[in-house]
């Protein structure tokens, strides 16, 4: 079939993709309100709170999965672990872990959680395909912070009150070294580039490193204040800790030194207590206890960019990924919009993309046309349109047919004719 001078309208012929892509949705910053037991969900693109989450007691940690498909909430108060869908921002399960929770942390490979227990000294182990608790590993007094290796085989947590830094083998479940550190150790981050683990001392005002390959500490960093918090950059070049007093301070340390080259004000912020970095790095996000919002660092600038009011007694942060989105199965649709009798004659077809999931329009092509030129209006891919295609005819006593085809981002294509 094709198209004419006597169509009313244009007979279509969809072509699902092949292997259709997957639109992804935006990222998001999970932060856990304490006081209030709920969780802040922020667009990063807005900088304003798109969803608040209720969850167990006295959240304090919080990471997510890394699809970015689940947040994880340590809840101190309930003893517990809530597992958030982040497309619904719904909590699907609640885990019981027999003890206060403070920290979370997921492997690289989303299949087990490891939540610290202060009260009874020990990580709980979660198997995230069945969320349960699977194992219990003993570690120094009072674990706070945990973090876990780029390969999985090593869990890193801060002992607050023996002043050590514990070691997991993940594989036995067992700890296979214990590293003495600063004093009141409270957050640890790794850089998987660098093999080094970053560990904040609260009372010590220092940020102690650690070489994972040895775990021996190979450098301490003082501090202006009270060390809290610590997330590494994702190139490994940078370390941001939040300093836990008057001062108001987010550190950032150059890792190939181990200096602190900037001591950003947290400009209306009291009270910095946890960092997360974005993932490409532009950005870091700093919990303020006591003022209940989030500063937005500009990582390049490091100055704070906004301010995000949260809810009462923000601890814990994380930032997702982007999640993937529904696939896009829809095909564009092309209709005849407009004939003009001329002379010259003309017919136009409006092309358009909004299906489920849609990733936009990527191109006309497959251009055929007998006694006639076509034309594409310009447009930019990704666009649901509409695109006008105007076909010219040629010579006004003969008939002219033509077709062509059009092509979304995610494969799908329809065969105009």
């Amino acid at each position: 079939m094709v198209l004419a001078w006597v169509a009313a309208a244009m007979v279509l012929v969809a072509v699902p993709a092949a292997a259709p892509a997957v639109t992804p949705a935006p990222s998001r910053v999970y932060v856990a309100n304490f006081r209030v037991s709920t969780v802040s969900v922020i667009d990063p693109a807005t900088n304003a709170v798109v969803a608040t989450v209720l969850v167990g007691g006295g959240p304090s940690g919080v990471a997510v999965s890394p699809n970015g498909t689940r947040a994880y909430v340590a809840n101190q108060n309930s003893s517990s672990v809530s597992v958030i869908d982040t497309a619904t921002n719904a909590v699907l399960v609640t885990v019981p872990v027999g003890s206060s929770a403070v920290g979370v942390t997921v492997s690289p490979d989303g299949t087990r959680a490891y939540v610290t227990k202060s009260t009874t000294n020990n990580v709980a182990v979660i198997d995230t395909t069945t969320n349960t608790v699977i194992a219990t590993v003993s570690v120094g007094a009072s674990p706070s912070g945990v973090a876990i290796s780029a390969d999985s085989s090593r869990v890193y947590v801060t002992n607050l009150l023996s002043n050590d830094v514990s070691v997991i083998n993940t594989a036995s479940n067992t700890v296979v070294a214990t590293v003495p550190v600063g004093i009141r150790p409270v957050d640890v981050a790794l850089s998987s580039g660098r093999a080094r683990a970053y560990v904040t001392n609260l009372s010590s005002k220092n940020v102690s490193v650690i070489d994972t390959a040895t775990n021996t500490v190979v450098a301490t960093v003082p501090l202006a204040g009270f060390a809290s918090g610590v997330a590494v950059s994702p190139d490994g070049s940078r370390a941001y800790v939040t300093n836990y007093d008057a001062s108001h301070l987010l550190s950032v340390i150059d890792t190939a030194t181990n200096t602190v080259v900037a001591d950003i004000a947290v400009a209306g912020g009291v009270r910095p207590v946890r960092v997360a970095v974005s993932p490409d790095g532009s950005r870091a996000y700093v919990t303020n206890q006591a003022t209940n919002n989030v500063s937005v660092i500009d990582t390049a600038a490091n100055a704070v960019v906004a301010t995000v009011p949260v809810q009462t007694e923000p601890l814990g942060v994380a930032v997702t990924p982007s999640v993937p989105g529904p696939a896009d199965t829809v095909p564009p649709s092309c209709a005849v919009s407009g004939v003009v009798l001329g002379p010259p004659k003309q017919q136009q077809v409006t092309v358009q993309d909004s299906g489920t999931g849609s990733s936009g329009l990527k191109e006309i092509r497959n251009i055929r046309i007998r006694n006639g030129t076509v034309s594409v209006a310009p447009f930019t891919p990704g666009t649901t349109g509409p695109v006008v295609v105007m076909a010219t005819k040629a010579n006004q006593g003969r008939p002219t047919v033509w077709s062509f085809d059009a092509v979304d981002v995610a494969g799908n294509l329809t065969h105009c004719a």
